[in-house]
C-alpha cells in the first residue's frame, strides 16, 4: 500500500500527523511506516482479539510509550470474489488500509488521537464535507463510528488501496 519515500499516501499521513500533533500529545514519528516498524516490534498485528470483540473492522490496545501497541485486525470477511488468490489480495488491502487509519490513531506520544479529533482535523484542513455532528446521533458510540467513517473516507480518497 505505501512505499517508502512514495506517494501522495506518505505526505498526506505526514501532514495530518503534523496537525493532530498538539502541545500536550506530540506524535511519536511522523513517518507511517516507522509507525509500522514500532507496532510490528511491540504488540504486533493481531487477527480478531479486540476486533472481533467490538465486531469491527480493526482496533487499537496499548501504546507506543508503554511498548504494547497493536493492532487488531478483523475477521468478518464477506467479499464478492471467486478464488481464494482473490480473497487473499482483498485481505490484504482491507487489512493494509484498516492497519493505516489505526497507526494514525496510535501515534499520539502521550495518547491516542481519538476518531473525533482526527475527523475535525481533517475537515478543517482540507474542508471535505460531511463531518458529523453530535446532535445527529443518538450515541456517543453512534456518534464516534460515524467520524472514524468519515475519517476512512477521507484517508480512502488520500491513500487508495492499491
Amino acid at each position: 500500500m505505501l512505499k517508502k519515500g512514495e506517494g501522495e499516501c506518505e505526505t498526506f499521513i505526514q501532514q495530518l500527523l503534523n496537525r493532530l500533533t498538539s502541545k500536550g500529545n506530540p506524535r511519536v514519528s511522523g513517518s507511517v511506516l516507522d509507525l509500522f516498524d514500532l507496532v510490528s516490534k511491540q504488540g504486533g498485528f493481531v487477527r480478531g482479539g479486540l476486533a472481533t470483540k467490538y465486531r469491527s473492522a480493526a482496533a487499537i490496545k496499548g501504546e507506543f510509550k508503554s511498548g504494547d501497541a497493536s493492532i487488531h485486525l478483523g475477521t468478518g470477511f464477506n467479499f464478492m470474489v471467486t478464488t481464494p488468490d482473490e480473497q487473499a489480495k482483498a485481505v490484504a488491502q482491507l487489512d493494509a488500509f484498516n492497519s493505516l487509519h489505526e497507526i494514525v490513531h496510535l501515534a499520539g506520544q502521550n495518547r491516542a488521537y481519538d476518531d473525533i479529533q482526527v475527523a475535525q482535523v481533517l475537515s478543517s484542513w482540507l474542508g471535505v464535507p460531511g463531518l458529523p455532528e453530535r446532535r445527529n446521533y443518538k450515541s456517543d458510540r453512534e456518534f464516534i463510528g460515524a467520524n472514524s467513517t468519515y475519517f476512512s473516507k477521507v484517508l480512502k480518497s488520500k491513500c487508495p488501496p492499491l
